[in-house]
């Protein structure tokens, strides 16, 4: 490839989440797409050129790769990445207590912490594909109780989890 090209033009399909990295000249691209196909592309030359990330593009594609793990039985590494969004949502609920007591210093618990029995009761399922769903469910309400703008968007994970027959 000689000349930058948009992934979608590339791939003819909607980006849903993804990583990028360069090293050494070479773009390395993994991608969900919104049908759950995944890919990894390796450009030299010219750059895949991508659209401006979704605010939760890691968590959209930590999780697209927890289910890809949890559906080829490699627990481990499918926990790992779920304990990485349910921490991340715990981070959200903290900015919450923050928020509501106009300080970083909690020596008292608040109404934020009932989110760390909701995350026990969301990890408490079978590690399976399925799991992950019902931890980006738990991400987006703690994300939007801070920011009230923000849209979860679960299709690529969805299609993932429940591909269609």
């Amino acid at each position: 490839m000689s000349a930058d090209v948009h992934a979608r033009t590339l791939l003819g399909a909607d980006l849903w989440a993804w990583q990028s990295t360069l090293d050494d000249g070479v773009q390395r691209v993994r991608l969900v797409l919104r049908d759950g196909r995944r890919c990894d592309l390796a450009v030299r030359g010219a750059a895949l050129v991508l659209p401006p990330p979704p605010a939760d593009n890691t968590v959209r594609f930590d999780l697209a790769l927890a289910a890809t793990r949890f559906g080829r039985d490699a627990n481990v590494i499918g926990l790992h990445l779920t304990l990485g969004v349910v921490r991340e949502a715990l981070v959200q609920s903290m900015v919450l207590a923050d928020q509501q007591t106009w300080s970083v210093h909690h020596r008292l618990g608040t109404g934020a912490d009932a989110a760390a029995a909701r995350a026990l009761t969301v990890l408490s399922a079978e590690l399976a594909p399925a799991l992950t769903i019902r931890v980006a469910d738990f991400y987006a309400a703690s994300r939007a109780r801070i920011d009230p703008d923000y849209e979860p968007d679960w299709d690529g994970l969805a299609a993932i989890v429940a591909p269609p027959i």
